[in-house]
């Protein structure tokens, strides 16, 4: 997702259009559009694994505390970016609601463009809940994996256009696919039922997401890279079998280990590298040459993106559960008096 934003993406980073722009380069930096479609497929694995033991209200209080302290710093940093680059940039107001992490339901525009993913994913949480609440079993699971989408598509197509935004259209399928692979690993290979659910869920994918991301794809390329409907199911294809192979695969316990460490900052990495990249790519572009500008761009983000993770999400989390543990504990001391 960072190699699309930084070199593919026609969006705004770099003055007169991305450098690589129609070259060998762009166009592959441009395919990590569907780094987002691996992201959500991910989350259908993770969130289950989220729910042993947990009330709805405390999986709902442990996203919160994992979501919502980098964010709220990168949305002041993307705010703060805007300012000292002299663009016009959100408003107080618009910044304000975005701290919520709710501005698509209010019709407000995003800090900064990647932030969209985040709204798909808390209307996730919102299903997610429900399952905790009910009880999270074999079939359950199988029960919600094989009928999200089509009904996400038939709500989408009948023009229920509420229904089909609190079950995330068109991206319901890559959610639905990850609760089949996480099926997978929890119950064995198998588990014939998640199979066919998830086959289900890829062929949903490549007939009705995969367009969708073609067409924002091109748009967000100015054009230049446009998909055909075989390339796109590959492409859909490909993320499926990323995550089921990383969801499967026995690893060495050192790799394991290793990717572990380097996963912690990748949540900051997505919410910085974009405002980050804006000022690093604006900065240096009159000056160096698009490689080595991409290359600051890149190292720079990773290197804010840890310090963020080891500044503001870590302890950032800590302050912000006990804050939440000690209101619940004051709630309930207030109720039973």
């Amino acid at each position: 997702m960072t190699a699309y934003h930084f070199v593919g993406w026609d969006g705004g980073l770099w003055f007169g259009g991305p450098p690589f722009e129609g070259t060998p380069q762009g166009c592959g930096a441009a395919v990590g559009l569907f780094g987002v479609d691996i992201f959500f497929v991910i989350s259908g694995v993770v969130i289950p694994m989220a729910l042993g033991g947990k009330t709805p209200g405390s999986f709902v209080t442990a996203r919160i505390v994992r979501l919502f302290p980098a964010y709220w710093f990168a949305v002041l940093a993307g705010a703060a970016i805007y300012r000292i680059l002299g663009y016009t940039g959100p408003s107080l107001g618009d910044v304000l609601v975005n701290l919520t992490m709710m501005q698509s339901a209010a019709g407000v525009g995003d800090v900064f463009a990647s932030q969209w993913t985040l709204w798909a994913e808390l209307r996730f949480y919102l299903i997610a809940a429900g399952l905790c609440a009910v009880g999270m079993t074999s079939g359950r699971l199988v029960a919600l994996a094989a009928l999200w989408a089509p009904a996400a598509a038939l709500c989408d197509r009948t023009g229920s256009s509420l229904v089909s935004e609190l079950l995330v259209a068109p991206y319901s399928p890559l959610f639905a696919g990850g609760l089949a692979i996480y099926g997978l690993a929890k119950w064995g290979l198998k588990a014939s039922s998640f199979w066919l659910v998830l086959a289900e869920n890829a062929a949903f994918a490549a007939a009705w997401t995969g367009p969708a991301r073609a067409r924002a794809l091109a748009s967000g390329t100015g054009g230049a890279v446009e998909l055909n409907s075989t390339q796109v199911t590959l492409c859909v294809v490909a993320c499926f079998a990323t995550v089921l192979f990383g969801a499967l695969a026995r690893l060495p316990r050192r790799w394991e280990s290793a990717l572990t460490v380097a996963a912690k900052p990748t949540y900051c990495l997505y919410l910085i590298h974009l405002p980050l990249g804006l000022l690093i790519i604006s900065w240096t572009s009159p000056h160096l040459n698009p490689t080595t500008v991409i290359s600051l761009a890149f190292l720079s983000s990773a290197a804010i993106a840890t310090a963020m993770y080891r500044l503001i999400e870590r302890p950032g989390s800590t302050l912000l559960r006990r804050a939440l543990s000690e209101k619940s504990r004051s709630c309930v001391s207030t109720s039973a008096a």
